[in-house]
């Protein structure tokens, strides 16, 4: 009996995607040859599908990481302003408190 339709696409969609089940297999040289070249053709499609998906996902990622290191310095600048106010508090309170001890001997 020879095989359908259906057969055929089952058949090449099963060798272009590269699973390859093995349960029908060429007979012809002619077949053997195209079911080759749609093995390699498949190959070569899947790698330049994967290849697209990563370049797209590392570059949204990318982005991502981009707003959250401005984040990050966003947050420490606003840190660094506040030590540096504490500083400036501290160095006050200071100066006071020796103005104390200063009044204290007196």
């Amino acid at each position: 009996k020879e095989p359908g339709y259906g057969t055929f696409v089952y058949y090449s969609i099963v060798s272009f995607t590269t699973i390859g089940y093995g349960d029908i297999a060429p007979v012809s040289t002619a077949a053997r040859m195209v079911t080759g070249f749609s093995s390699m053709l498949g190959m070569i499609i899947n790698v330049v599908f994967i290849s697209i998906l990563l370049i797209f996902v590392s570059s949204s990622q990318g982005s991502q990481i981009k707003k959250e290191e401005a984040r990050i310095e966003k947050i420490a600048e606003e840190e660094e302003k506040e030590l540096e106010l504490l500083k400036g508090k501290n160095a006050k309170d200071s100066r006071i408190h020796s103005l104390f001890e200063e009044l204290r001997k007196l």
